[in-house]
Protein backbone atom coordinates (compact mmCIF):
# COMPACT_ATOMS: atom_id res chain seq x y z
CA UNK A 1 0.00 0.00 0.00
CA UNK A 2 2.53 2.30 1.11
CA UNK A 3 4.35 1.87 -2.41
CA UNK A 4 1.30 2.77 -4.35
CA UNK A 5 0.41 5.64 -2.50
CA UNK A 6 4.06 7.04 -3.68
CA UNK A 7 3.77 5.79 -6.90
CA UNK A 8 0.78 7.77 -7.23
CA UNK A 9 2.23 10.91 -5.39
CA UNK A 10 5.25 10.55 -8.10
CA UNK A 11 2.54 10.24 -10.93
CA UNK A 12 0.86 13.60 -9.51
CA UNK A 13 4.48 15.36 -9.55
CA UNK A 14 5.36 14.37 -12.99
CA UNK A 15 1.80 15.32 -14.33
CA UNK A 16 2.22 19.06 -12.44
CA UNK A 17 6.18 18.85 -13.92
CA UNK A 18 4.63 18.52 -17.05
CA UNK A 19 1.84 20.81 -17.34
CA UNK A 20 4.17 23.70 -16.30
CA UNK A 21 6.77 23.04 -18.43
CA UNK A 22 3.87 23.39 -20.78
CA UNK A 23 2.79 26.28 -20.01
CA UNK A 24 6.37 27.72 -19.87
CA UNK A 25 6.79 26.99 -23.32
CA UNK A 26 3.70 28.69 -24.35
CA UNK A 27 4.81 31.89 -22.48
CA UNK A 28 8.56 31.63 -23.89
CA UNK A 29 6.45 31.14 -27.33
CA UNK A 30 4.12 33.96 -26.89
CA UNK A 31 7.06 35.94 -25.66
CA UNK A 32 9.09 35.27 -28.84
CA UNK A 33 6.00 36.00 -31.11
CA UNK A 34 5.64 39.66 -29.10
CA UNK A 35 9.51 40.10 -29.59
CA UNK A 36 9.08 39.56 -33.53
CA UNK A 37 6.04 41.90 -33.82
CA UNK A 38 7.37 44.48 -31.71
CA UNK A 39 10.67 44.39 -33.68
CA UNK A 40 8.42 45.05 -36.90
CA UNK A 41 9.37 40.88 -38.63
CA UNK A 42 5.96 40.72 -39.54
CA UNK A 43 6.27 43.41 -41.74
CA UNK A 44 8.34 41.47 -44.15
CA UNK A 45 7.51 38.04 -42.85
CA UNK A 46 4.82 35.97 -42.25
CA UNK A 47 3.78 32.40 -40.62
CA UNK A 48 3.13 30.58 -43.53
CA UNK A 49 3.46 32.51 -46.18
CA UNK A 50 6.43 34.05 -48.15
CA UNK A 51 5.38 38.02 -48.77
CA UNK A 52 9.06 40.33 -49.29
CA UNK A 53 10.90 38.20 -46.81
CA UNK A 54 10.30 34.32 -46.34
CA UNK A 55 7.96 32.53 -44.09
CA UNK A 56 9.02 31.49 -40.88
CA UNK A 57 7.87 28.11 -41.71
CA UNK A 58 9.89 27.99 -44.68
CA UNK A 59 13.03 29.34 -42.31
CA UNK A 60 12.59 26.37 -40.01
CA UNK A 61 12.29 24.27 -42.83
CA UNK A 62 15.62 25.44 -44.57
CA UNK A 63 17.96 25.58 -41.25
CA UNK A 64 16.41 23.58 -38.70
CA UNK A 65 18.41 20.46 -39.74
CA UNK A 66 21.69 22.35 -39.71
CA UNK A 67 24.34 21.84 -37.56
CA UNK A 68 24.61 25.58 -35.75
CA UNK A 69 21.73 27.25 -37.81
CA UNK A 70 20.69 29.24 -34.60
CA UNK A 71 23.80 30.61 -33.47
CA UNK A 72 24.40 31.06 -37.10
CA UNK A 73 21.12 33.18 -37.86
CA UNK A 74 21.71 34.86 -34.20
CA UNK A 75 24.69 36.04 -35.44
CA UNK A 76 23.17 37.60 -38.81
CA UNK A 77 20.74 39.26 -37.07
CA UNK A 78 22.80 40.69 -34.91
CA UNK A 79 25.16 41.99 -37.26
CA UNK A 80 22.07 43.50 -39.73
CA UNK A 81 19.83 44.88 -36.95
CA UNK A 82 21.28 48.44 -36.96
CA UNK A 83 20.40 51.63 -38.68
CA UNK A 84 20.77 51.08 -42.66
CA UNK A 85 22.09 47.28 -42.79
CA UNK A 86 19.05 44.83 -43.76
CA UNK A 87 16.99 44.53 -41.00
CA UNK A 88 17.19 47.86 -39.07
CA UNK A 89 16.53 50.03 -41.78
CA UNK A 90 12.81 50.36 -41.27
CA UNK A 91 12.67 53.44 -43.96
CA UNK A 92 12.86 50.20 -46.39
CA UNK A 93 10.72 47.47 -44.78
CA UNK A 94 8.44 49.99 -44.98
CA UNK A 95 9.45 50.87 -49.07
CA UNK A 96 9.27 46.97 -49.30
CA UNK A 97 5.60 46.66 -48.09
CA UNK A 98 4.22 49.29 -49.81
CA UNK A 99 5.48 48.02 -52.87
CA UNK A 100 4.30 44.27 -52.16
CA UNK A 101 0.82 44.01 -54.26
CA UNK A 102 -0.77 40.73 -52.12
CA UNK A 103 -0.21 43.18 -48.56
CA UNK A 104 -2.50 45.40 -46.67
CA UNK A 105 -1.47 48.81 -46.44
CA UNK A 106 0.30 49.92 -43.58
CA UNK A 107 -1.84 51.91 -41.00
CA UNK A 108 -0.40 55.29 -39.37
CA UNK A 109 -0.56 53.24 -35.58
CA UNK A 110 1.72 50.29 -37.78
CA UNK A 111 4.08 52.80 -38.90
CA UNK A 112 4.45 54.35 -35.66
CA UNK A 113 4.27 51.11 -33.48
CA UNK A 114 6.78 49.21 -35.76
CA UNK A 115 9.00 52.35 -36.87
CA UNK A 116 9.13 54.67 -34.37
CA UNK A 117 12.82 54.88 -33.89
CA UNK A 118 15.56 53.82 -36.03
CA UNK A 119 17.74 53.19 -33.25
CA UNK A 120 15.98 50.89 -31.65
CA UNK A 121 18.64 47.52 -31.68
CA UNK A 122 17.06 44.00 -30.25
CA UNK A 123 19.70 42.08 -27.97
CA UNK A 124 21.15 39.07 -28.35
CA UNK A 125 18.94 37.60 -25.98
CA UNK A 126 15.91 38.94 -27.66
CA UNK A 127 17.09 37.13 -30.55
CA UNK A 128 17.55 34.13 -29.66
CA UNK A 129 14.01 33.67 -28.83
CA UNK A 130 12.64 34.50 -31.83
CA UNK A 131 14.81 32.50 -33.54
CA UNK A 132 14.87 29.12 -31.02
CA UNK A 133 10.63 29.91 -31.84
CA UNK A 134 11.39 29.96 -35.71
CA UNK A 135 13.04 27.21 -35.55
CA UNK A 136 10.70 25.12 -33.52
CA UNK A 137 8.32 25.50 -36.14
CA UNK A 138 7.11 22.71 -38.32
CA UNK A 139 3.91 21.78 -39.80
CA UNK A 140 1.98 20.02 -37.39
CA UNK A 141 3.17 23.35 -34.88
CA UNK A 142 0.19 24.47 -32.85
CA UNK A 143 0.37 27.95 -34.10
CA UNK A 144 0.68 27.32 -37.61
CA UNK A 145 -2.11 25.31 -37.70
CA UNK A 146 -4.19 27.68 -36.07
CA UNK A 147 -2.81 29.48 -39.15
CA UNK A 148 -3.90 27.19 -41.75
CA UNK A 149 -7.48 26.65 -40.11
CA UNK A 150 -7.87 30.63 -40.03
CA UNK A 151 -7.00 30.60 -43.76
CA UNK A 152 -9.35 27.45 -44.86
CA UNK A 153 -12.17 29.36 -42.61
CA UNK A 154 -11.76 32.59 -44.60
CA UNK A 155 -11.20 30.95 -47.75
CA UNK A 156 -15.19 29.28 -47.00
CA UNK A 157 -16.68 32.49 -46.13
CA UNK A 158 -15.33 33.99 -49.59
CA UNK A 159 -16.54 31.10 -51.49
CA UNK A 160 -19.90 30.82 -49.69
CA UNK A 161 -20.49 34.17 -49.86
CA UNK A 162 -19.87 34.75 -53.51
CA UNK A 163 -22.25 31.57 -54.48
CA UNK A 164 -25.34 32.56 -55.57
CA UNK A 165 -26.44 29.76 -56.97
CA UNK A 166 -30.45 29.39 -57.48
CA UNK A 167 -30.84 26.27 -55.75
CA UNK A 168 -29.33 28.11 -52.87
CA UNK A 169 -30.42 29.44 -49.74
CA UNK A 170 -28.41 30.53 -47.19
CA UNK A 171 -29.79 30.75 -43.73
CA UNK A 172 -29.79 33.66 -40.62
CA UNK A 173 -25.94 33.21 -39.10
CA UNK A 174 -25.85 31.20 -35.74
CA UNK A 175 -24.24 31.97 -32.44
CA UNK A 176 -25.07 29.26 -30.22
CA UNK A 177 -23.45 27.89 -26.33
CA UNK A 178 -22.19 24.24 -26.90
CA UNK A 179 -23.29 21.94 -24.84
CA UNK A 180 -19.40 22.07 -23.26
CA UNK A 181 -19.61 25.90 -22.65
CA UNK A 182 -17.98 26.75 -25.75
CA UNK A 183 -19.26 29.02 -28.20
CA UNK A 184 -19.85 27.92 -32.22
CA UNK A 185 -20.68 30.90 -34.65
CA UNK A 186 -21.54 29.65 -37.66
CA UNK A 187 -23.51 30.42 -41.34
CA UNK A 188 -25.24 28.00 -43.01
CA UNK A 189 -26.62 27.45 -46.57
CA UNK A 190 -28.85 24.76 -47.79
CA UNK A 191 -28.61 23.08 -51.74
CA UNK A 192 -32.12 22.21 -52.93
CA UNK A 193 -33.16 20.25 -56.14
CA UNK A 194 -35.56 22.82 -57.37
CA UNK A 195 -35.33 26.60 -57.02
CA UNK A 196 -38.64 26.97 -56.35
CA UNK A 197 -38.46 24.72 -53.08
CA UNK A 198 -37.41 28.11 -51.80
CA UNK A 199 -40.58 28.62 -51.17
CA UNK A 200 -40.92 26.06 -49.13
CA UNK A 201 -37.85 26.46 -47.33
CA UNK A 202 -39.38 30.08 -46.07
CA UNK A 203 -42.42 28.65 -44.87
CA UNK A 204 -40.69 26.13 -42.60
CA UNK A 205 -38.15 28.18 -41.44
CA UNK A 206 -38.81 29.35 -38.25
CA UNK A 207 -39.03 25.57 -37.18
CA UNK A 208 -35.61 24.69 -39.30
CA UNK A 209 -33.98 27.37 -37.51
CA UNK A 210 -35.21 25.94 -33.76
CA UNK A 211 -34.24 22.73 -34.65
CA UNK A 212 -31.18 23.53 -35.87
CA UNK A 213 -30.24 25.57 -32.61
CA UNK A 214 -31.94 22.27 -30.98
CA UNK A 215 -29.05 20.37 -32.47
CA UNK A 216 -26.17 22.98 -32.61
CA UNK A 217 -26.46 23.13 -28.29
CA UNK A 218 -26.76 19.32 -28.35
CA UNK A 219 -22.49 19.48 -29.51
CA UNK A 220 -19.85 19.95 -27.91
CA UNK A 221 -16.64 21.36 -29.62
CA UNK A 222 -14.68 17.45 -30.26
CA UNK A 223 -17.75 16.26 -32.22
CA UNK A 224 -17.77 18.91 -35.04
CA UNK A 225 -14.12 20.01 -35.11
CA UNK A 226 -11.78 19.26 -38.42
CA UNK A 227 -13.41 18.04 -41.80
CA UNK A 228 -14.99 15.11 -40.48
CA UNK A 229 -16.82 16.45 -37.94
CA UNK A 230 -17.81 19.07 -39.88
CA UNK A 231 -19.18 16.97 -42.63
CA UNK A 232 -20.94 14.67 -39.97
CA UNK A 233 -23.06 17.94 -38.39
CA UNK A 234 -23.60 18.57 -42.53
CA UNK A 235 -25.71 15.53 -43.01
CA UNK A 236 -27.25 15.76 -39.69
CA UNK A 237 -28.81 18.93 -40.16
CA UNK A 238 -29.54 18.15 -43.70
CA UNK A 239 -31.34 14.96 -41.92
CA UNK A 240 -33.46 17.27 -39.66
CA UNK A 241 -34.51 19.77 -42.00
CA UNK A 242 -35.65 16.70 -45.00
CA UNK A 243 -37.50 15.52 -41.93
CA UNK A 244 -39.07 18.87 -41.11
CA UNK A 245 -39.87 19.11 -44.77
CA UNK A 246 -41.52 15.88 -45.52
CA UNK A 247 -41.36 15.68 -48.78
CA UNK A 248 -42.22 19.24 -49.77
CA UNK A 249 -38.56 19.78 -50.70
CA UNK A 250 -35.42 18.41 -50.40
CA UNK A 251 -32.14 19.36 -49.06
CA UNK A 252 -29.51 17.48 -50.91
CA UNK A 253 -26.12 19.11 -49.03
CA UNK A 254 -25.47 21.83 -46.41
CA UNK A 255 -22.87 23.89 -46.70
CA UNK A 256 -20.82 26.11 -43.77
CA UNK A 257 -19.07 29.46 -44.56
CA UNK A 258 -17.87 31.13 -41.11
CA UNK A 259 -17.51 28.32 -38.54
CA UNK A 260 -15.74 29.59 -35.36
CA UNK A 261 -15.23 27.83 -32.23
CA UNK A 262 -14.21 29.37 -28.95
Amino acid sequence: MKYFILSVIASMCLMVEGSTFADDAREEEQIAMNLLSAHGCNMCHSMIDNGTGSSYLNIARRNNRIFGAKSKLVALMFKNDVPGKRWGDRDLAILKWERCAECEPLTQEERNGYFISNEKVSSKAEMSAMITFILNLNESHPIVQGEIAVRKTAEAARKFDGDDSPLRIKLEPFTVLLADGNYLQTTIALLLTKSSEKRVIQNFQSKIRSSILTLLTSKSVSQISGENGKSKLGKEIRNVVNYILHDKATVKEVSFGIFDTQ
